[in-house]
């Protein structure tokens, strides 16, 4: 194994103690087993609740979950079907200025408008891969205007509709020295309107304007600040702080309205605060941020995303000898990775650090 990250020496007599300044902390759990199936998105109306699409909710009348703002389920509506009202797969949910519930169902290649107590109005899309047809549409937002903005996913780009779902235009140029984009996940807009979509297999954002001229691409792939593994979900904060679903990463990235690296937080396991399939995200009426966790059937509130955050600091302890400490290990960002290279087995590898902390030559805090 390599540890490309990690650059320590570990000296007898030197106790390293790791600790970050006051960042984003993990508040609670929303929905469970009974109130979410496969939760994949979410999004807060302008009452505070929020609602939440459920993959396989449609089995149990559930395609949608809608929780008070404190996170107490409201009510539930959707069951699987072609029908109006119904779902097959319901993925990407996005709230109009009426508080209308759109939804994207990625089985049935359409676009659902409810409105806000989860009564069908009218459905648009299709599959195909002309203007105003989709395929496998997995991400959906709206903007100033109401104008419905699609991730269509299959067709890796993204359309743009009016408040009804009449075609407006499509997005695929991403620059001229840029590769089209591939497997769009999902889109989100911020305060001027301006179109940002997640290019998952690219691991990258690409930034459009609200003509839907291409502006910029932030990211690429990586697990460093600002760079992504398979990025899933997107939102923009009531001070356009920008909240990506870094899944493979297992952790959400925050990044400023010009898409510099702020703040990033989560790590993977199924514990509270721990996150293993995230999607959806947003942030509530009070700047807490929600991420939905499918594996882990539930969304995980995180304090507000307008809190100061301060980069991670690290101290150093003297130990019972005074021994000189050549280098620090990144411990608090999770950056710790290895590879099969057979030079050491991943046993050996776990072995050799409960060893360390049992003897107390590190401390993890």
């Amino acid at each position: 194994m390599k540890f490309p990250l990690i650059a320590a020496v570990f000296v007898l007599g030197c106790v390293l103690v790791p600790t970050q300044a006051e960042a984003l902390d993990f508040a609670k759990n929303i929905g469970g087993q009974n109130d979410l199936m496969l939760p994949y998105d979410v999004e807060v109306d302008s009452q505070g609740r929020i609602i939440v699409t459920n993959v396989m909710g449609v089995n149990s009348d559930m395609g949608v979950s809608i929780f008070d703002p404190s996170g107490n389920l409201l009510e539930t509506f959707g069951s699987f079907g072609t029908a109006p009202g119904e779902f097959k797969s319901p993925t990407g949910v996005a709230i109009d200025s009426k508080d209308r519930i759109i939804v994207a169902d990625k089985q049935m290649n359409s676009i659902r408008i409810h409105d806000k107590s989860g009564e069908h109005i009218k459905t648009f899309g299709g599959i195909g891969s002309e203007d105003g047809q989709l395929r496998s549409p997995f991400g959906v937002a709206t903007d100033s205007q109401d104008r419905i903005i699609v991730a269509d996913t299959n067709n890796n780009r993204v359309q743009i509709f009016d408040s009804e779902g009449n075609f407006v235009q499509k997005l695929v140029d991403v620059g001229s020295d840029e590769n089209y984009m591939n497997y769009v996940a999902d889109v989100a807009t911020d305060s001027q309107d301006r179109i940002w979509v997640v290019d998952a297999q690219n691991n990258r954002l690409v930034i459009y304007d609200k003509e839907g001229k291409f502006v910029k691409t932030v990211g690429r792939q990586g697990g460093g600040d600002g760079e992504f593994y398979f990025p899933q979900g997107i939102g923009v904060d009531k001070d356009d702080r920008v909240l990506v679903s870094d899944q493979l990463n297992y952790r959400v990235q925050i990044l400023d309205s010009e898409g510099n690296f702020i703040e990033t937080f989560g790590y993977q396991g199924n514990d509270d605060g721990r996150f293993m399939v995230i999607t959806g995200i947003t942030s509530d009426l009070a700047g807490n941020i929600l991420v939905a966790d499918q594996s882990n059937n539930k969304l995980s509130q995180w304090g507000s995303a307008s809190a100061q955050i301060d980069p991670p600091s690290q101290q150093i302890e003297a130990g019972p000898e005074d021994t000189e400490v050549k280098k620090i290990p990144d411990w608090i960002n999770n950056t710790m990775q290895w590879y099969l290279d057979g030079v050491i087995s991943e046993d050996e590898m776990i072995s050799a650090i409960q060893f360390l902390v049992k003897e107390g030559i590190i401390i993890l805090d």
